[in-house]
Formats: C-alpha cells, structure tokens, sequence
C-alpha cells in the first residue's frame, strides 16, 4: 500500500512538475509589432515631411487601441515643428504634424543600431520582471516605450514598460530595460 502512495505521490509531482508554469503570461496576450520591421518603413514616411527627421520616441500600446504604434519625429531643419507618425491595424501610416511656438527642444536621435533588443522581446522581459505585479491586475492597459531618458547622465535610450489596471489608470507603474543588454535598469 505504502508503495503505491509513494508511487501516485511521484506520478502527480511529475505531472505538476511538467505543467506549464502557473506564474508566466502567454506571449499571445500582449500582441505588439516588432519595432525592427517598421524601422525602415517608418523613416521613408518621414521623410516626406522632412528629409532630417529624426526619432526621438516610439510608443507601442498595450490593450485595445486603434493603432499599434506611435513614433515621434523632430527635424532640424523644420524648428517649430514635430510630426507624430500613428500604425494603424490595418500597417497604413497616418501623419499628424504639430507646430510648436517657442520652438523645438532637439534631441539626439534614436537610430536602429542603437538597440538590440527587439520591442517583443524588451516586453517579454519586462513583464517576466514584474511578473507577480501584473498578474494581480485585471486588465492591463498601458503602453512600451522606447526613449531617451533626459534627467539621466548620458541621456541613455531605455525600454519603458508604462502598465496599469484598465479600470485604474492613475495607479501607473513603470519598468525599465536597457535596449542593448537586455537587462533590467532601477530608476
């Protein structure tokens, strides 16, 4: 008798032990664009506002929206202006341009070899990071960014992971990658 408990006991630790883990999200819940492949593409439609646009910041949301990528763009040669490049679901490119009175703060430009960290993967281990945290929400809204931080010496590029309950908005939280490592930063 003792033999077939230890032996059920070892069968259902087995099968526990081969269960998917419990603590991790699917990939599946958090469909977002590959910042790499829009690159390219994003940077031609650029230029039909200004021949120097430059990125300054990329906004990927998380949850429902009606676009699944936002880019910033400056351009020196254009000093009171920005441009705001929105992806639709549809992969169409919108542009809204925006005219600044005092002018435009310039920035130094976000350019793709910059980053080795790909936006899925930046959020794969940004929510790997902040696992227990975001399960304990209900639904999470919030946003992936990839920008410079200006407060900070060397105004380094970094992953943001902006994530809340979609019925709390104000209760944001933020995580930080940097592109290149892969490793988590503490603000």
């Amino acid at each position: 008798m003792k033999m077939k408990i230890a032996i059920c006991l070892l069968v259902f630790q087995l099968l526990v032990s081969c269960s998917s883990n419990p603590t991790q999200i699917p990939n599946s819940t958090f469909d977002i664009p590959e910042l790499e492949e829009y690159y390219e593409p994003l940077m031609k439609e650029a230029q039909t506002w200004s021949p120097d646009a430059y990125l300054y910041k990329v906004i990927i949301p998380i949850g429902q929206k009606s676009w699944v990528l936002s880019a910033s763009l400056y351009s020196s040669a254009k000093d009171d202006q920005g441009l705001q490049i929105l992806l639709d679901q549809s992969g169409k490119f919108t542009q809204r341009r925006f005219q600044y009175e005092s002018g435009v703060l310039q920035q130094e430009p976000i350019l793709r070899d910059q980053w080795e960290i790909g936006s899925r993967d930046a959020l794969s281990g940004l929510v790997s990071e902040n696992i227990d945290s975001i399960q304990s929400l209900g639904e999470v809204c919030g946003s992936l960014v990839l920008v410079r931080v200006a407060s900070l010496p060397d105004q380094p590029l970094v992953w943001i992971l902006n994530y809340n309950d979609c019925a709390l908005p104000l209760s944001n939280t933020q995580s930080y990658l940097d592109p290149v490592t892969g490793n988590p930063i503490k603000p």
